[in-house]
């Protein structure tokens, strides 16, 4: 959208003479962001006493710049033998205290897609007490996390001028980046 005069804000700061530096404006995103620059898919499935989900990982093709730092961190619950994980490829690292588990990616492209699979032993119906019954799937709800440079996720543009009284010449240098945080649930 664009924005209208009521919208433009103007603020005179003054900064001591001895600081070279001086962090002037921070801001934060609202916790509705569309489009989102991740996306994460989850399937589940269940062959015999063994599960195995698969994750599929999407960066928004529209991204400006590369995603990066990615941890991708999937709950698991506890009708799951979260000590049998085997990952692949390999690199996930299960969490026996928290019950989750860990992958890192240090970047991921514009419109890029990558898969990470995990296969786990369930609990045995009869340690679980379900001897006869059907058994539900087992959710597994993934949190995302990452890092973007170079880029804004709002339409908040920053200037400066002058005051007319002033003798000092100013710079402004913008540090454009975000950090997303995603939480997908399995289907």
């Amino acid at each position: 959208t664009n924005p209208t005069k009521k919208d433009v804000r103007s603020y005179n700061v003054s900064i001591p003479p001895k600081e070279t530096f001086v962090s002037v404006f921070k801001y934060k995103c609202n916790s509705d962001l569309r489009p989102v620059p991740i996306r994460v898919q989850t399937r589940v499935r269940m062959v015999g006493d063994s599960c195995r989900v698969a994750l599929q990982i999407s960066s928004n093709p529209s991204n400006v710049t590369h995603l990066t730092d990615l941890n991708i961190f999937m709950e698991v619950p506890p009708v799951v033998k979260g000590e049998t994980l085997v990952t692949s490829p390999a690199g996930g690292v299960w969490n026996e205290n928290q019950r989750h588990v860990l992958w890192c990616v240090s970047r991921l492209a514009s419109g890029e897609k990558f898969q990470l699979q995990a296969q786990f032993d369930l609990i045995s119906q009869e340690e679980e007490g379900t001897i006869g019954e059907e058994r539900e799937k087992p959710h597994f709800p993934v949190f995302a996390r990452c890092n973007g440079t170079s880029e804004q996720l709002s339409n908040v543009e920053i200037t400066i001028a002058e005051a007319k009284s002033s003798s000092i010449s100013l710079a402004m240098r913008a540090a454009r980046r975000f950090r997303v945080s995603h939480r997908e649930q399995s289907v």
